[in-house]
């Protein structure tokens, strides 16, 4: 929802492991286009292939953001 109502492409990562004081972290990484559709999910840390490569295309962000109609245009 959040990459669709900004018309941004919205990417999370995870850290993998385990902190100092015994917090683990399980990796879970994913992107978003800016209509919202998943691109991809990284897998868990106990999996191998945590690395995901993400093409972002500039024109669909720009062209998701004229076509919703919640924007405004900015004011100076």
């Amino acid at each position: 929802m959040a990459a669709n109502v900004s018309g941004a492409y919205v990417i999370s990562a995870n850290r993998t492991g385990q902190a100092a004081q015994g917090q683990r972290f399980g990796g879970h990484g994913m992107a978003y286009s800016p209509s919202g559709q998943p691109l991809t999910v990284a897998a868990k840390a106990d999996d191998h292939g945590l690395l995901q490569v993400v093409r972002i295309d500039l024109e669909q962000a720009r062209r998701q953001k004229r076509e919703y109609p919640c924007y405004l245009q900015n004011v100076d």
